[in-house]
């Protein structure tokens, strides 16, 4: 990805920390891509701004501001997503125990589905994460934990006593994000089950969490494809 004209792309002209309070709309934004949801259309339309970094705070509220008709430039010496937010740990997960983080983080995942189409071109997995434990209290435990995250908003969970495809389990695709059951939680129960899936686990694991709207990405992939999107024009970084 070249660095001058894929962070122009991100967009035209914004100081992140100016970005931190919507002017426009008068009310205060934690974060500058936070600030970008908190911009009107028709406030965005026609100003001009610049955005301070093209990591991942920064290119979100390039796009999201280009989408709204701002003119974005994005000043940086560095290609989109190469500082620190190449050094994150390029996952993602919808569950967690508190349900406005929930409802954001769906939202943030149903857009990098939108940003991957159906080529994928962020290399967006969905393998999600795998949970265990050898004893009666800690598979109790994992089990209230994904009931819990389900009521929160992260799904429905499915409990089994065995992997088999008459089990419902559904195996999770090698590459990719799409296929059926790929969402909410499935509670794998017995031995035999879990190690159906993956023969390496102990035979002591007696209850496994699959955690299934999770996964990882390509981060420059991703700073790539928000500098194509419609609307941004290529500009050299400064």
């Amino acid at each position: 990805m070249a660095a001058a004209a894929s962070c122009g792309s991100l967009g035209r002209a914004a100081g992140a920390g100016a970005l931190q309070r919507a002017p426009w709309r008068g009310s205060a934004c934690a974060a500058p891509a936070r600030a970008a949801r908190c911009i009107s259309a028709e406030a965005a339309a026609g100003k001009h701004v610049a955005v301070a970094g093209c990591g991942a705070a920064g290119a979100s509220t390039a796009m999201h501001l280009a989408r709204l008709g701002a003119r974005v430039t994005v000043l940086d010496p560095r290609p989109p997503l190469t500082a620190t937010s190449q050094y994150s740990t390029e996952c993602y997960r919808n569950f967690f125990m508190d349900p406005p983080l929930v409802s954001l983080m769906s939202r943030s995942i149903d857009l990098l589905e939108e940003l991957a189409g159906d080529e994928n071109l962020i290399g967006l997995g969905r393998r999600g994460y795998c949970f265990l434990s050898a004893t009666e209290g800690g598979g109790a435990a994992l089990e209230a934990f994904a009931e819990a995250a389900s009521h929160f908003g992260g799904g429905p969970v499915r409990k089994h006593h065995r992997a088999s495809a008459s089990g419902g389990y559904v195996r999770s695709p090698v590459r990719g994000f799409r296929g059926p059951g790929l969402d909410g939680f499935d509670l794998l129960v017995g031995s035999d089950a879990i190690r159906e899936v993956f023969p390496f686990v102990s035979e002591k694991a007696t209850a496994m969490l699959h955690a299934r709207r999770c996964g990882w990405l390509d981060p420059r992939a991703l700073g790539k494809r928000c500098s194509r999107r419609p609307g941004l024009r290529d500009q050299s970084c400064e």
